[in-house]
C-alpha cells in the first residue's frame, strides 16, 4: 500500500490529479448548454452527436489543463522569472555608510522542542479513489454489455407482420433511416431498446 501511494506521489501523477479536479468545473460548464440543447431538439441523432460533443470538450479540456500544469512549462517560466534575479546578485553591492544596527536578544523559540507534524499530502489518496472508481465504472460496464449479448444471443425474432407494419410505420415518422429490428423474449415483460454504438 505504501509503495502505491509512492507511486501516486510522483509528479506526473500530481498533475494528472489536478487535470482531473479541472475536469469537474469544466464539465459542469458544459452541462448548463448541453441542457439547454437537449430541451430544445428531439431529434436523436443530433442529441446524441451534442452528448458526444460535451464529452470531447471534457477530454480536450482535461488535456488542456493537463499542459499547462506541464512541469516543463512551469520549469521554464520559473528558469525565465529567475534569472533577472541571478543578474542582480552577481552584480557587486554598493557600500552602505550607514552603520548596521546592533542585534537584539531575542526569545528562545520553542519550534526546537516542539514536534514536526508533516503536511498531509492528499494528491495520492485522490489517485487512488479515482483509480478505484473508473476500475469499478469500466468493470460495471464491461458486466453490462456482457449480460446485454448474453440476452440477446436468447432472443428469438418477432414474425408477426401486424406488430412489424407498426413498428415501420413508426420509424418512416420518426426519420430513423436504420431498419429496427423486433425480437421477443420471455424474460422481459415490458418493451427494451437496445443500441451499440449510435442510437436508432
Amino acid at each position: 500500500m505504501n509503495s502505491l501511494l509512492q507511486i501516486l506521489a510522483s509528479p506526473a501523477w500530481i498533475y494528472l490529479v489536478k487535470a482531473l479536479l479541472h475536469t469537474l468545473w469544466i464539465g459542469a460548464l458544459l452541462a448548463l448548454p448541453l441542457a439547454l440543447l437537449l430541451r430544445r431538439s428531439s431529434n436523436p441523432f443530433l442529441r446524441y452527436r451534442l452528448c458526444l460533443i460535451a464529452l470531447l470538450g471534457i477530454l480536450f479540456g482535461g488535456l488542456i489543463s493537463w499542459s499547462v500544469l506541464n512541469p516543463k512549462t512551469s520549469t521554464v517560466m520559473t528558469s525565465a522569472a529567475l534569472t533577472p534575479a541571478l543578474k542582480s546578485q552577481t552584480q557587486p553591492a554598493a557600500p552602505s555608510l550607514i552603520p548596521a544596527p546592533a542585534a537584539t536578544a531575542s526569545a528562545p523559540s520553542l519550534s526546537a522542542t516542539s514536534p514536526y507534524h508533516p503536511p498531509i499530502n492528499w494528491i495520492p489518496w485522490l489517485a487512488l479513489l479515482w483509480l478505484t472508481g473508473a476500475s469499478f465504472m469500466l468493470l460495471r460496464a464491461a458486466v453490462q454489455v456482457a449480460c446485454a449479448e448474453s440476452f440477446r444471443r436468447r432472443t428469438q425474432p418477432l414474425a408477426d407482420p401486424a406488430i412489424l407494419a407498426l413498428v415501420e410505420q413508426a420509424r418512416k415518422q420518426l426519420n430513423i433511416l436504420r431498419r429496427i429490428g423486433i425480437v421477443a423474449s420471455e424474460q422481459l415483460t415490458s418493451p427494451a431498446v437496445r443500441a451499440s454504438s449510435c442510437p436508432l
